[in-house]
């Protein structure tokens, strides 16, 4: 309370205690003083702030409301996407690579193989985004881990992932040759590759939580490196074998033997390019950081919080509105939370409580 009343009141401002009746009066004077003082364009020798004291205000009263309503004095923006219902997330996610695919289909075997891979890795995404747990946490680069090579959600990323390309370069080889062993055939490539960029991806990757030694915003962006450099990895590495397999499945199929060198090359050529492309946007829609970016969307449809959570969010932190501990959050004072709740409950009445 002694810092409290140190920034809130200027030097020429003058505190009269006896308007108050008690202790807790002055204390909720003082915490409804906080936002004023914090979001003050006239600070001496502090920056504008991005943000209005009433947004501040009012998004600082849902993500409180938020904590509250789960009995949590901690905010892990990883979390966020919980305050929300998942399903338009997925749908964007599907619809986003979904059309990724579609256009590569369309591109490389026309308009029957575009709508086939788009159905195909819209249904995948949809499936691993409604029972996969990958990004439910952020993940964050380390150390080359073998024994954790092999492990479930690598290889459920894998089938998923590579089935439905593998269907979808089945679906291409099946229209491009009229044999049926090519769905077959484009299946296993698919797989085949998934697998081995699940198993490559998952290679130098750990989870953070609430007790890992660094800053949210630090955690905001190693998840993000970690899906680029994972993408590549994995992508890289099942490109490779991927398209190798479907060079020499397509030069045999023609029955050019001689011609298998070429083939390899080929389909080295044009699956690495594809691949790349569709493991990185996988390992993107996965990610907790496109999770909760979605999630901010949905929130500031609703006026309930910016695009830009993160943001928001680090520079609430550095107006001494928040603490970090860790990668999560903090209110600067368990009372503050509570009254900012108190706030938003009494202006926005029962449809905040509902």
């Amino acid at each position: 309370m002694l810092t409290l009343m140190r920034d809130t009141y200027r030097g020429d401002q003058r505190f009269d205690p006896e308007r108050f009746a008690d202790r807790a009066a002055v204390e909720d004077h003082l915490l409804d003083r906080v936002l004023p003082a914090a979001y003050n364009d006239d600070r001496p020798g502090q920056p504008r702030s991005r943000y209005s004291l009433g947004q501040a205000e009012r998004w600082l009263g849902v993500i409180a409301h938020q904590m509250n309503s789960e009995g949590s004095r901690d905010l892990a923006w990883w979390q966020v996407p919980r305050w929300r219902p998942a399903w338009p997330r997925t749908a964007a996610s599907c619809l986003l690579l979904g059309f990724l695919a579609g256009a590569a289909g369309l591109f490389w075997a026309g308009p029957a193989a575009g709508l086939g891979a788009s159905a195909v890795v819209g249904l995948s995404v949809t499936t691993s985004l409604t029972y996969g747990r990958a990004g439910d946490s952020p993940q964050l680069l380390g150390r080359l881990q073998w024994r954790d090579f092999v492990v479930r959600e690598n290889f459920v990323f894998g089938i998923a992932g590579g089935g439905a390309v593998g269907v979808a370069i089945g679906v291409a080889l099946l229209l491009t040759h009229h044999r049926v062993v090519m769905l077959f055939g484009g299946l296993v490539i698919g797989l085949l590759a998934g697998v081995v960029g699940g198993f490559v991806t998952g290679l130098s990757n750990r989870s953070a939580d609430n007790r890992t030694p660094i800053g949210p915003v630090s955690c905001w962006r190693q998840d993000r490196h970690y899906t680029l450099t994972a993408g590549i990895a994995g992508g890289l590495a099942g490109s490779l074998i991927g398209g190798a397999c479907l060079g020499l499945l397509a030069e045999l199929a023609n029955e050019r033997i001689f011609g298998v060198i070429d083939g390899f090359l080929s389909g080295i050529a044009l699956v690495t390019v594809g691949g790349l492309l569709l493991s990185v946007a996988l390992s993107l829609v996965g990610s907790a950081t496109w999770r909760t970016f979605l999630a901010s969307l949905q929130l500031r449809m609703r006026n309930e919080a910016p695009i830009r959570l993160v943001r928001f969010l680090s520079d609430a932190h550095e107006r001494h509105v928040l603490r970090a501990v860790g990668p999560v959050y903090q209110f600067r004072h368990a009372r503050l939370q509570d009254r900012l709740e108190e706030a938003f409950t009494t202006r926005n009445g029962p449809r905040a409580d509902a």
